[in-house]
């Protein structure tokens, strides 16, 4: 555990080092096998950018949320509140084109590479898409029906 890094490793490995360093231990695992380590290297906290992204994460959270409501609350486009808003800030007409439709569609761009984790075929992080994670929760399904209905021979409605 040298460096950040994500470490997936077995109990069976853990067990064989316990029992070699006192042969008369008896461990017995009770869970899963396998288990993963998120290491990360200690560092001292930086007060002044922890409370800078909070502030940041304020502000956009309540831009966001005041975004939804309008847009829910006039049963209109995006178009209308951006264009009510621009007339409220800059006090003349918006031409369609101004800097409220600029970051709103880089915003929504980047948000969304954010959340599925890459862009083209380059990852962001380590962590799995949410495709991915989709795709191994539809994998352990079809093993455990698999599993279930093996078992059946089709001769009574199940109901589970």
């Amino acid at each position: 555990l040298d460096r950040n890094k994500r470490y997936v490793e077995s109990t069976l490995d853990v067990i064989k080092k316990i029992t070699e360093m006192d042969p008369s231990i008896t461990v017995n695992n009770v869970g899963e096998v396998d288990f993963i380590i998120d290491y990360h290297r200690p560092k001292s906290p930086n007060w002044v950018w922890e409370w800078i992204k909070t502030i940041f994460v304020c502000i956009i959270c309540f831009c966001g949320a005041s975004f939804a409501i309008m847009t829910f609350n006039n049963d209109g486009g995006v178009k209308d509140v951006f264009g009510e808003i621009y007339q409220i800030v800059m006090g003349k007409e918006s031409s369609g084109f101004t800097i409220l439709e600029v970051s709103y569609s880089a915003g929504l761009a980047l948000g969304i590479i954010g959340f599925f984790n890459h862009f083209a075929k380059i990852k962001i992080n380590t962590d799995p898409t949410p495709l991915e994670v989709e795709m191994r929760l539809y994998e352990d399904s079809i093993s455990k029906t698999l599993i279930q209905n093996d078992g059946r021979k089709e001769q009574d409605i199940d109901i589970t």
